[in-house]
């Protein structure tokens, strides 16, 4: 499997995961007036919805779904039918287990192998998934694929800066590929090229690195708060210390990387051609 590395990350620190970001693990965007990452976290998905310009009864595919946090958010908000996919066995159960949204449906494998027919779907969305692919163009080749011509394929996450010099490519750009498995961690042009050579053309893009930075302090503020309350995880901290310590670290480069402007945050939207 393409995204076995992936696989392992999120089964491997998923309590983790889940006491610092809940069932949504991506960034918010944080806009003046925005009270806590619950109403930031929303934002980003109004903005990702606004992008695929979803419609009530469109049939929409969540690539990369986590816990399906956004798969259910989508669906509750836009009334779209969400087929929500995931490489983690461990998210896949939580995901299940979670009743009442009859829209959402939930698919457990690789999204490289997947079997959707051609057109399947009128809209596709990959929320911080696309980086973790080893092959992320055929990660996106797929996306075009199940979509039908005219319809919206939207990616949404980090971005390298156009330039990264060697000295920030070894402190922060390797090391945050490292600890989160992210192969497919690349710059604004290599992201557009993924889908503009399988025939889909951009019609937008949104840079918002200024405006999700924030949800990484938040991240370590929610992380030393649970320590101190949270049990399981004290545990699962003195259990496997190194991954934790790896954890932490990274959240920090990530942090300093956005402020150095080494990592920026894309929005893309493109369209299928007819």
């Amino acid at each position: 499997m393409k995204t076995l590395g992936a696989a392992r990350h999120y089964d491997t620190l998923d309590v983790w995961y889940r006491a610092l970001w809940g069932e949504h693990l991506h960034h918010g965007i944080w806009l003046p007036e925005t009270a806590d990452h619950a109403e930031a976290t929303a934002n980003l998905l109004k903005a990702v919805a606004t992008a695929a310009r979803l419609q009530p009864g469109m049939r929409v595919c969540d690539v990369g779904c986590g816990y399906g946090g956004p798969a259910r958010w989508l669906a509750a908000n836009h009334g779209v039918d969400v087929t929500a996919v995931t490489v983690s066995a461990v998210q896949y159960k939580a995901a299940v287990g979670i009743e009442g949204y009859s829209r959402v449906s939930y698919e457990l494998g690789d999204w490289l192998e997947n079997t959707f027919p051609e057109g399947a779907f009128e809209a596709a969305v990959a929320i911080e998934s696309v980086f973790h692919f080893e092959q992320p163009d055929r990660a996106c080749r797929e996306m075009v694929r199940v979509v039908k011509p005219g319809g919206r394929i939207v990616t949404a996450g980090w971005i390298t800066a156009d330039f990264v010099p060697g000295w920030a490519r070894w402190l922060l750009i390797d090391p945050i590929r490292a600890a989160g498995e992210m192969p497919g961690l690349a710059d604004e042009w290599t992201s557009r090229q993924w889908l503009e050579e399988v025939g889909a053309e951009v019609v937008s893009l949104e840079r918002l690195g200024h405006r999700v930075d924030q949800s990484w302090l938040h991240a370590m503020g929610i992380a030393l708060r649970e320590l101190l309350r949270n049990p399981a995880l004290r545990w699962e901290t003195l259990r496997k210390p190194l991954q934790a310590f790896r954890l932490a670290l990274s959240s920090l480069r990530i942090w300093t990387a956005y402020r150095w402007g080494m990592l920026d945050y894309l929005i893309l939207a493109a369209e299928r051609r007819r």
